[in-house]
């Protein structure tokens, strides 16, 4: 038996329940950990347990602190959620100073200590929950307050920095870094951060657990830095991955606007969110003049942005939403890409024909993407006059809006119709420009010079597009008009597969699949295929489609001549 050992546990215990431990200023056999110095182990089961950390495993380590210094105390641990505590023993009386569970980085712990007096500390390791057993890493560092270097800053640039050494410190020990800027009045300015994460090896590195850092607004008065408003985080949100430059990756990211009141220089803080060196990339830019209000009577025409202002007294829906109605003239078959945006109120979109309570919705859409702006894709089925009805959300809505309508983009879409030939297989991408059915899903067109007689299968999957995908890559490479939207797409979805005809202009259904049906019976959703039999030679018109609106990514199509005896055959009337 190790008796020094178990006498040791016996010390650690005693003191941290507020024993007295006769003749020892520290339970004997504790390890000390100086500033600078970093304290790696293990939680096990063997360790001293106790009541006042749940009976969970604990460990000491002794800080010979000095007064009026402070101290940050970082506990960090894959294994379980770390709990730093401070202590002090004073004539064998141990005392609770101070102690951190969810400080730093994820379940880390950091803690913030400047002790009044000189002598040594008790930090205790341990776990907030769970079993509390696994490796830790205990750094102590001092705060040494660094002067405030000011950076210049243009607007419309981005500027990568780094929180770390040369960073100036607040008493509190946050790193951060100023910049200064020259900015107009009236002029509306977007500030955007965005955390950058750098493995050891030099490849991108992106983490969940990243904190961006934190934003302030002010000016620089008798060299310091004076807030005038802190930038609000409640429009935070993750950025699309990107990279910046070689090597690192863009991973989270918080941005905010604000109002300039008055001629002059002004200055953005960028202060850390964690105790360890960051990477990030600032940016401040100039939110272009809103567009005036429209004025006269409300015709939409392609290409140009107009604005209003919906308020009390506009029309109202049976549902009490108020709405404005744009008259558009289209003078042929033709997509529209409809846009509305406003920084106010929750918008929605309706298309269709006559006005007030006559008026019947053709294609509608609230929310595009990831925020509360509109956007409606909708090809129109012949020339006459179209109300685009542009409302808010909720009765309670209303404010300033834009709205924008295009053509150009859908036309040139449409002009690229493919072909498709029998035995080969094609890749495609459904993604927002494409064309839509009146359900709002994107849909691609492929045709077919069919021979009567003659059963054929059509089979879309959808497939991954990342990198790994060596064929969809290599066809992204030669055809980027079809392959557009590989870049990024790495997901599947419900694939949807309608066959038909066009007939004086009109698309005439033939046979539709929605989940293709596998020889055992059971259905994949990723998968849709068709076999059908033409009755007549000519052009079939594939439509590779999904489930319902807001779906997209990679597939592939096939066509094949003759049909397995399990399929069951469409025969074409």
């Amino acid at each position: 038996m190790n008796t020094r050992r178990h006498l040791t546990a016996a010390a650690l215990l005693w003191a941290l329940l507020g024993g007295v431990s006769a003749g020892h200023a520290q339970p004997p056999g504790t390890p000390i950990i100086r500033a600078g110095e970093t304290g790696s182990g293990a939680l096990t089961a063997a360790d001293p347990r106790s009541p006042a950390t749940g009976n969970r495993p604990f460990r000491l380590y002794r800080l010979d602190a000095d007064s009026g210094r402070q101290y940050t105390i970082s506990l960090r641990s894959k294994d379980f959620d770390a709990l730093v505590r401070v202590m002090s023993t004073t004539g064998g009386l141990t005392s609770l100073l101070a102690s951190n569970d969810d400080g730093g980085d994820g379940h880390d712990a950091l803690l913030r200590y400047t002790p009044r007096t000189s002598g040594p500390l008790l930090i205790v390791v341990t776990a907030s929950v769970g079993t509390g057993t696994g490796a830790y890493e205990l750094v102590v560092n001092e705060v040494v307050p660094r002067p405030l270097v000011v950076h210049p800053l243009a607007i419309g640039d981005s500027v990568p920095g780094t929180l770390g050494d040369s960073s100036a410190t607040t008493e509190e020990g946050t790193r951060y870094d100023v910049y200064q800027f020259r900015a107009t009045r009236g002029r509306r300015l977007v500030m955007s951060v965005s955390s950058v994460a750098l493995s050891a090896a030099g490849r991108d590195s992106v983490s969940d657990s990243t904190r961006p850092p934190r934003l302030s607004f002010g000016r620089i008065v008798n060299g310091a830095f004076a807030a005038i408003s802190a930038v609000s985080t409640a429009r935070r949100g993750d950025t699309t991955a990107v990279r910046p430059r070689e090597g690192a990756a863009l991973v989270r990211g918080r941005s905010d606007q604000l109002d300039v009141p008055d001629d002059g220089m002004y200055a953005i803080r960028v202060a850390a969110s964690t105790d360890r060196p960051s990477r990030y990339l600032l940016r401040v830019t100039v939110v272009p003049p809103a567009p005036p209000l429209t004025t006269g009577p409300r015709i939409a025409r392609v290409g140009s942005v107009l604005a209003a202002t919906l308020r009390d007294g506009d029309p109202e829906d049976d549902d009490g939403d108020k709405y404005h109605e744009w008259t558009y003239t289209a003078s042929k078959t033709q997509q529209l890409t409809i846009s509305m945006q406003s920084e106010e109120f929750d918008t929605y979109l309706e298309l269709g024909q006559g006005r007030g309570r006559s008026f019947e919705a053709i294609a509608e859409n609230d929310d595009a993407g990831d925020n509360t702006n509109s956007k409606l894709v909708y090809r129109l089925p012949g020339a006459g006059t179209y109300i685009i009805r542009a409302r808010a959300l909720t009765p309670e809505d209303s404010g300033y809006y834009t709205l924008q309508v295009d053509t150009a983009a859908a036309d040139a879409r449409l002009a690229r119709a493919r072909r498709i030939r029998a035995g080969a297989l094609e890749h495609g991408v459904l993604e927002e420009n494409d064309a839509t059915l009146e359900d709002g899903s994107w849909y691609d067109e492929w045709q077919y010079d069919a021979v009567a007689g003659e059963s054929i299968a059509i089979t879309m999957q959808a497939v991954d597009a990342g990198p790994t995908n060596a064929p969809f890559a290599a066809r992204a490479a030669t055809d980027p008009f079809s392959m557009r939207a590989a870049r990024g797409q790495a997901s599947t979805f419900d694939t949807f597969l309608i066959v038909g005809r066009m007939e004086r202009g009109r698309f005439v259904e033939l046979a539709i699949n929605d989940d293709a049906v596998d020889p055992d019976g059971s259905t994949e959703p990723d998968r849709s295929r068709v076999v059908l039999t033409p009755a007549r030679s000519g052009p079939l018109v594939i439509r590779a489609n999904t489930f319902g609106p807001g779906q997209g990514g990679a597939y592939t199509l096939q066509l094949e001549r003759g049909a397995r005896t399990a399929d069951m055959a469409t025969r074409e009337r």
